[in-house]
């Protein structure tokens, strides 16, 4: 009878640490954020850029909000945004574009939750920089509306500020005449100026376009706004 008492005591000790075992190794999976647009520490980033952020699972739509996902500004203050959740990413969409030449800083706070209602470790911040203003020309050589201009006109136009020479280009400065037909030349840039020369004497009585286009940028990426033409 004591051998039967002891051998039940020994198996329930045994399965006793079996099940305590069992619940040691049970774990409960943390969301975390896996990866951001724009990417932590990020420059030239345009300013009307969405922020979003991707999690490692499923979350709770419902937990997200501006009060949850938000957007600082240089002066410390919140931007005014929407905030959407889809899939496995929470976007933040701002009023209005961001300021040129500024940082910004997201944050989620871990307030947001999975599914299951459990909440990030830690609130999780990245910063990024957003893009100088972009270029502008100035003045041009002819000006625009000009009249009775040389047919061996050479043309020039100059920016507020160096732009990076790689970008200036026959693809990215164009003159055409009439009919729209594209007038070879040779571009050339120096110091703040871009020059096209004509490869031939241009048509006498005739109406030329020239432009710039916006794939010209400065020295630290930033592209014209848009097109720059004059006739």
């Amino acid at each position: 009878m004591r051998k039967l008492s002891l051998a039940l005591s020994i198996c329930f000790a045994s399965i006793l640490t079996v099940m305590v075992m069992g619940c040691g190794q049970e774990t409960v999976t943390v969301p975390s954020v896996v990866s951001t647009i724009p990417t932590q520490g990020a420059t030239n980033v345009a300013i009307n850029t969405l922020v979003s952020a991707t999690f490692n699972m499923p979350m709770k739509p419902s937990t997200f909000s501006t009060s949850t996902f938000s957007l600082t500004g240089p002066d410390g203050k919140q931007v005014a945004a929407a905030v959407t959740y889809s899939g496995l990413t929470a976007t933040l969409t701002p009023a209005a574009p961001l300021a040129y030449s500024s940082q910004y800083r997201a944050t989620i706070r871990n307030i947001v939750t999975n599914l299951g209602g459990v909440p990030m470790a830690t609130s999780y911040a990245w910063s990024f920089t957003t893009i100088t203003p972009p270029p502008v020309v100035v003045v041009t050589i002819p000006v625009n509306g000009a009249q009775n201009v040389p047919v061996s006109q050479v043309l020039n136009a100059r920016f507020n500020e160096a732009m990076n020479p790689a970008t200036i280009s026959s693809a990215t400065f164009l003159l055409t005449g009439p009919g729209g037909a594209e007038v070879a030349g040779t571009v050339t840039y120096s110091g703040v100026t871009a020059t096209f020369t004509p490869a031939s004497m241009l048509a006498y009585s005739s109406l030329y376009t020239a432009t710039i286009t916006s794939a010209a940028s400065d020295l630290a990426g930033t592209p014209l706004a848009t097109n720059y033409v004059w006739h």
